[in-house]
């Protein structure tokens, strides 16, 4: 990728990212659910591991979205990565929540209790607000880290691999009938 193309081609994605989740959420009828909102935060970073997780983590995604909460969240989301990626596994694959209790509060510095367990119970409370907004934080310092060319490149060329357009129609394989009745 050559000059400042790799620019051009973030440039595009983080206005993606702004236009699809972040004011989404922030504008939207999405940031009144907080099911909604959690499972489009969880989506959020699992595309951001795509961009910037060492390349030996990019294929899985369990690693790249706790690779995410690890280097570019607060302290608290390290310690409950695993917590949150079974979190993030029950809303994506289930559509259920069954391991947290999820809340927003409406004051940004009430977010008490956020990433602890409820009380009496194994289920993390996570205020989706908070969840929200340190999402936020962690997108503007990918974006500050991604200005160095050297990262912004590599970056770049993670968009090339992990988001190449689709070629040609797409046809369902022939229906194989494995019993009949």
């Amino acid at each position: 990728m050559g000059g400042e193309e790799w620019r051009d081609l973030l440039s595009e994605y983080f206005n993606e990212l702004d236009d699809h989740v972040v004011s989404v959420i922030h504008n939207g009828k999405v940031g009144d659910s907080c099911f909604a909102a959690t499972m489009l935060t969880c989506g959020a970073i699992d595309s951001l591991g795509r961009l910037v997780a060492p390349h030996e983590l990019r294929k899985h995604a369990g690693q790249r979205f706790k690779y995410i909460l690890q280097e570019y969240f607060p302290a608290p989301y390290g310690r409950e990565k695993d917590a949150l990626w079974n979190v993030r596994n029950d809303l994506m694959h289930n559509a259920l929540n069954v391991a947290c209790f999820l809340a927003a509060t409406q004051d940004p510095d009430a977010h008490y209790g956020h990433l602890d367990l409820v009380s009496g119970t194994e289920y993390l409370f996570i205020d989706t607000g908070a969840f929200f907004e340190d999402l936020v934080a962690a997108i503007e310092s990918i974006k500050a880290c991604l200005a160095d060319p050297v990262d912004g490149q590599r970056a770049a060329g993670h968009l090339e691999e992990a988001y190449t357009p689709w070629e040609g129609p797409t046809t369902a394989p022939p229906l194989v009938m494995l019993r009949q009745v």
